[in-house]
């Protein structure tokens, strides 16, 4: 899924949500990966990962902000390229996890560009395995993009707690 993509906008409005189903068992194991591309005409290339396992969080029913670094996923392994800053809550009734892209700060590119198209992708991890994926829109030509996308994942509540 993906939302829709705004050219040459520096602050465009997305809202929009994504819904993922998680089976109870597998979500156990699960981490959110964060992937930031920045987008050309002729290819998406990645700048920058972080991760953070769901067991390891301490989920509520009100948003919390968290910030993880960015690292480089080539041969710089380490080499910090910016943050991104993301919220995280649980509606335990619902059994909904909701991740809120809110924006990315001092992005570096790594082939020395001054700015890129940067998105960022939310996947779903299981035993280190890619099983979802969701993508914000690209925003054109920065290097401090601001997001503020939600995307929605129904995890049953003792699925959270394994790792």
């Amino acid at each position: 899924m993906q939302t829709r993509v705004f050219h040459k906008s520096f602050n465009p409005a997305f809202k929009e949500r994504f819904l993922f189903a998680l089976d109870e068992e597998e979500t156990l194991s699960r981490s959110l990966a964060f992937y930031l591309y920045s987008s050309d005409k002729y290819s998406n290339t990645l700048i920058g990962e972080g991760e953070i396992k769901l067991g390891d969080m301490a989920l509520s029913t009100s948003p919390s902000t968290i910030s993880i670094p960015l690292s480089d996923t080539g041969q710089q392994k380490g080499v910090g390229y910016g943050d991104i800053l993301f919220s995280l809550s649980y509606l335990p009734t619902a059994e909904r996890l909701t991740v809120v892209v809110v924006k990315a700060r001092s992005l570096q590119w790594a082939d020395d560009k001054a700015s890129a198209d940067p998105f960022v992708k939310v996947y779903i991890l299981q035993h280190g395995k890619k099983i979802m994926k969701k993508k914000t829109s690209v925003k054109k030509d920065s290097n401090s993009p601001v997001f503020n996308e939600a995307m929605i994942f129904n995890i049953p509540a003792p699925a959270l707690h394994v790792r």
